[in-house]
């Protein structure tokens, strides 16, 4: 968007008044682009037209070069013509419309562009011309007039009857098309103007205060002999741009919130009001703005510290365990195996964590009766030890692979807590050159179905991947199946050898 981009360009401190941007129309007259026909408005010579907008655009990136925003072609009105946005940036980067856009810049700025057209044909208007402006209402009412009457049965010097001069009319068609082409740059203009108005609303919420006038609204007292310096409440406060130091107390800050903070002890949002009511909301919001944005930088300049994951809670490991039991239908071996060798264990929230091979993060499970499925860490592959060797099974997630173990599958299992697509095609390749058969053991779904194409993809060319899906959706489905059967069959052997009742109804 055209305000994202000219936000960007925008140096850190702005002017209450400053220009933010500028926009300027570059074209050609109507007789270059249909010299045949100057009055058919919409109309023009492809060669030429393309030969323009080439010169033009060359113009114009080596004349603003990064302080050009956009340069919009409209083919759309009575001429072609550019509207170009400039961000008015002098040589240090400051915002500086005056100086960049001064009367003798723009002087040398239509000198420029016309000596970048010469080569078309194209020449620079009268440089110093004393023409005058003439009134639009004069110049509309001029091109719309009516011819006047008799011109067309004028009389020449034979006595004989003539049509208007062709001159006449061919000017009054340059006139009509220049005046419909004035009409759509008002109106782009005008749009622009909204544009920027809006920008520099923008730009004012993203401004902090300036020091100063809150040192004297507190009824601090400038140093006579440094202007820098200032006599408060609390001790001397030296102020530099956004920051200060309290040279009496040995602390400093930065930005408007921080000094009304450190000079009246109020908390931040009490400090917040106390601009709103006394530079208004907008400046007390550009405030809050600039405190955040200096925050978000030390932030992001500060030393990343690793996600770890969940510390280890015994206290909660007995239900975590009974959920693995009875909801998820595991044997006591399998769950305790791994519970042993640190692979799971439970966190103070009840959730079953999932280790990963790197100890660097982990695959969370919730417990309690909710769907909490998630990550925590650097993302790894959980991995269940063969305990036989040759394959090496891949499958979705921690539960997955306890579940597959449980069915009976003696290789190694791993799983990858989810779709995590780099990580399984380095995976199956990391199997492959260790000697282990790839089985994509993967969700019999679309998604499952995409995994196992990953390590297809990755194998290519070097072996073929083995494709054993569950009969449910996953193989902990098969599992819960396995035991609906099982304990069905005993059921149905109890009632077999049951004795039947004897007892009768008094």
């Amino acid at each position: 968007m055209l305000n994202d981009d000219v936000t960007k360009r925008l140096p850190d401190k702005i002017r209450k008044n400053a220009v933010l941007a500028v926009e300027m129309l570059y074209t050609a007259s109507p007789e270059y682009f249909r010299p045949s026909n100057p009055g058919a408005a919409g109309t023009w010579e492809a060669g030429r037209f393309d030969s323009w907008k080439s010169a033009a655009m060359s113009y114009l990136r080596k004349q603003w070069g990064d302080r050009l925003v956009s340069a919009t072609l409209h083919l759309d009105e009575a001429t072609p013509h550019i509207h170009a946005i400039i961000v008015p940036l002098d040589s240090r980067g400051r915002l500086n419309c005056r100086d960049v856009f001064n009367r003798q810049a723009l002087i040398d700025n239509q000198t420029g562009y016309a000596s970048s057209l010469r080569h078309l044909g194209l020449v620079r208007g009268l440089e110093g011309s004393k023409a005058k402006h003439e009134d639009i209402k004069k110049y509309y009412g001029r091109v719309s007039a009516p011819p006047p009457q008799g011109a067309e049965a004028r009389i020449n010097v034979d006595g004989e009857r003539e049509r208007p001069a062709q001159d006449d009319e061919r000017q009054r068609d340059v006139d009509r098309a220049k005046a419909a082409q004035f009409d759509a740059m008002r109106r782009r203009s005008d749009a622009n103007a909204r544009v920027i108005t809006k920008l520099r609303e923008e730009a004012a919420l993203v401004r902090d205060l300036p020091l100063e006038p809150i040192l004297e609204k507190l009824d601090a007292k400038r140093a006579a002999n440094d202007k820098n310096l200032w006599m408060t409440g609390v001790g001397r406060v030296a102020v530099k741009g956004a920051k200060f130091f309290n040279h009496t107390l040995e602390v400093g800050g930065g930005g408007a919130i921080d000094i009304v903070m450190h000079l009246t002890d109020l908390p931040y949002r009490e400090a917040v009001g106390w601009l709103g009511q006394n530079f208004g909301v907008a400046p007390a919001i550009g405030a809050a703005m600039a405190r955040a944005k200096r925050e978000a930088v030390l932030a992001a300049a500060s030393p990343v510290h690793p996600i770890l994951p969940p510390e280890r809670s015994d206290s909660h490991w007995a239900a975590a365990r009974n959920y693995l039991l009875r909801e998820r239908c595991l044997d006591a071996a399998t769950v305790d195996s791994a519970y042993t060798a640190g692979l799971i264990y439970a966190d103070r929230h009840q959730n079953l964590v999932f280790m990963n091979s790197g100890k660097s993060g982990c695959e969370l499970r919730g417990t309690r009766g909710h769907a909490f499925h998630g990550q925590r860490g650097k993302k790894g592959p959980f991995i269940l030890p063969a305990l036989s060797t040759g394959a090496a099974a891949l499958v979705e997630s921690g539960i997955d692979a306890l579940s597959l173990r449980a069915l009976g599958f003696v290789g190694k299992i791993v799983s990858f807590g989810g779709q995590a697509k780099n990580l399984i095609i380095e995976m199956a390749l990391r199997l492959h050159e260790k000697g282990w058969e790839v089985i994509s053991a993967f969700d019999n779904d679309a998604a499952g179905q995409k995994m196992a194409d990953y390590v297809e993809t990755a194998l290519l060319g070097l072996s073929t991947p083995k494709r054993m899906s569950p009969k449910g959706k996953d193989w902990n489905d098969d599992l819960r199946q396995k035991e609906r059967l099982i304990l069905g069959n005993k059921a149905a052997v109890v009632r077999r050898h049951s004795p039947p009742n004897t007892d009768h109804e008094i």
